[in-house]
């Protein structure tokens, strides 16, 4: 699995929030495209946005990879919050965004 920062630094930026995606090289045209309008909208809030590449040599193997990394990294975050992993207020807002833009 490969990491990188949007903007091309190594290190992370002091901010509210540093956005996280979970990419695959073979992912289908319009969640590449939904997923960099989606990065835009989140580096020009953050300054970066955190990218893992998914590597492996199935897409069953790198599917579950994202999966389970995604799953534990935001439950852990919640954890640490103490925050509710399920409330999706965000993700609702997002959604609708997306839909304008199809």
């Amino acid at each position: 699995m490969t990491t990188r920062l949007s903007d091309g630094n190594t290190r992370l930026p002091v901010c509210d929030i540093l956005p996280v995606f979970l990419r695959d090289s073979e992912d289908h045209l319009r969640i590449q495209i939904r997923a960099e309008i989606t990065r835009e909208m989140l580096a020009a809030r953050s300054g970066a946005v955190l990218e893992f590449w998914t590597d492996g040599e199935t897409w069953l193997e790198r599917l579950w990879t994202l999966v389970l990394l995604g799953d534990y990294a935001s439950v852990y975050l919640a954890f640490l919050n103490q925050e509710d992993p399920s409330q999706i207020d965000a993700i609702e807002g997002l959604k609708n965004r997306l839909k304008e833009s199809a």
